[in-house]
This record gives C-alpha cells, sequence and structure tokens, in this order.
C-alpha cells in the first residue's frame, strides 16, 4: 500500500488520487509526455510525494525521465512553476533522494552550474553525498570544460573529501 502522507499531516482527496494516478503511470512506463495535463496540479509537495514513493527508486532511470520532463515542460508550458527554483529554495525539508535524483538529471541534461548549486543544497541540509553522486558531480563538472568548472570541480572534491566520502 502506497504511503501518500508526507510527513505533514494528511492531503485531500484530489490530491492522493493526483499522485497514485501519476505514480501508477509512471510505474507502468508510460511515456512522461502522458503527464501533460497534470502539470497544472503539480505543485512541490506533490512533486516530493511522487519522487519520494520508494518502490519509485529501484527504478533511477524512470525518475530521471519523469524529473527531466517536468523541468523542461513546466517551464516551457509554466514559466512560473520552477521546480529547480522550489528545489533551492524551499524551506521544506526535502530528501536525500529527490536531490540525488536532480542532480543525476541535470548531469544528464547537461548542466553542471545547476547540479552545483543541487550539491550545495544537500551541503546546506546536511546530507553526506554518496560516492556516485560525487563522482557524477564531479564527472559533469570536468566534462563541461570551462576554467569556471574545474575551479567547481576542486572545491567539490574538497568538500567531499572534507565531509569523509
Amino acid at each position: 500500500m502506497m504511503n501518500t502522507n508526507n510527513g505533514g499531516g494528511g492531503r485531500g482527496g484530489k490530491e492522493v488520487q493526483l499522485i497514485q494516478t501519476i505514480i501508477t503511470m509512471l510505474t507502468n512506463h508510460e511515456n512522461p509526455h502522458n503527464l501533460q495535463p497534470f502539470i497544472p496540479h503539480l505543485i512541490l509537495p506533490i512533486i516530493i510525494s511522487i519522487l519520494s514513493w520508494k518502490p519509485l527508486h529501484s527504478h533511477p532511470t524512470t525518475l530521471i525521465s519523469f524529473f527531466k520532463w517536468f523541468r523542461i515542460k513546466a517551464h516551457f508550458d509554466y514559466p512560473h512553476h520552477s521546480l529547480h527554483s522550489h528545489l533551492l529554495h524551499s524551506d521544506h525539508s526535502i530528501p536525500k533522494p529527490i536531490l540525488d535524483t536532480s542532480l543525476a538529471a541535470y548531469v544528464i541534461s547537461q548542466q553542471p552550474q545547476l547540479t552545483f548549486q543541487i550539491f550545495n543544497k544537500m551541503k546546506r541540509l546536511h546530507f553526506r553525498p554518496n560516492l556516485l553522486t560525487c563522482n557524477t558531480l564531479l564527472y559533469d563538472l570536468v566534462r563541461s570544460n570551462s576554467s569556471h568548472s574545474l575551479v567547481l570541480s576542486r572545491q567539490v572534491f574538497k568538500d567531499v573529501v572534507k565531509r569523509g566520502v
């Protein structure tokens, strides 16, 4: 049974139904573009509930696909709906798997600056990054091959060593 209560009290019936519908579509590996009608209703707590559903964590490509699709489509169709802004500036505690997933999605999208911003958010929340997350971030920064990204790479490496990864 799916727990759609994200620690902050109960959810309304429509929100629970929306979350269950989207999770069902994702676990059935439907094309994320089929989720287009739901974009106006995907507020941060609902996105977090979807991305936090543990059975989806065994399908990282599905999570990354959903994240990338949402970030692109929501920004294009609803510019006021910025997932990245919510991830960075939310006062709510964002679960570590969501930040790991967003970091990986930005790497795949070849956006090292956004990847680095998510890494810094993880540091502010005192999340200890795992080795895969650190290697992924370093790979993305070095691959971008700019002098700025090399400086950031050194900073990430120092942070990683300091945190005992």
